[in-house]
């Protein structure tokens, strides 16, 4: 197991990670740069927690780097669905939308966000 600064510090880069990502993404999308989040800063926690499973599943594997894509790909996917539904729950609104995704789910989940 990881000591706890270590993981706390993956989540923490994951987390800022993902919001630059997030904001380049968008930018490049919509041509104008867009606050991603419900936090304020620079900080996605969604990114930070995948971060975490991931690395977790990773660590002291001898599996395969394309077995451990795989599965953090599936591990990252079904964590969003469920912060989707959460967050859906406890704000009442959506915070993203895959609908316009070909192989999306419900517009929570959609293949080539996953990869």
């Amino acid at each position: 197991m990881l000591p706890f600064h270590t993981l706390l510090f993956i989540f923490a880069f994951c987390a800022a990670l993902g919001w630059v990502y997030e904001m380049i993404a968008y930018a490049c999308m919509r041509r104008r740069l867009t606050f991603r989040g419900l936090l304020v800063g620079p900080f996605l926690p969604i990114y930070g927690f995948g971060g975490v499973v991931i690395i977790l599943l990773g660590h002291n594997t001898e599996a395969s780097p394309i077995v451990l894509f795989l599965v953090g790909m599936a591990v990252a996917t079904v964590f969003e669905y469920l912060a989707s539904v959460f967050l859906e729950l406890t704000f009442k609104m959506s915070w993203w939308d895959y609908d316009h995704f070909k192989l999306n789910y419900k517009g929570k989940v959609a293949l080539l966000p996953s990869l």
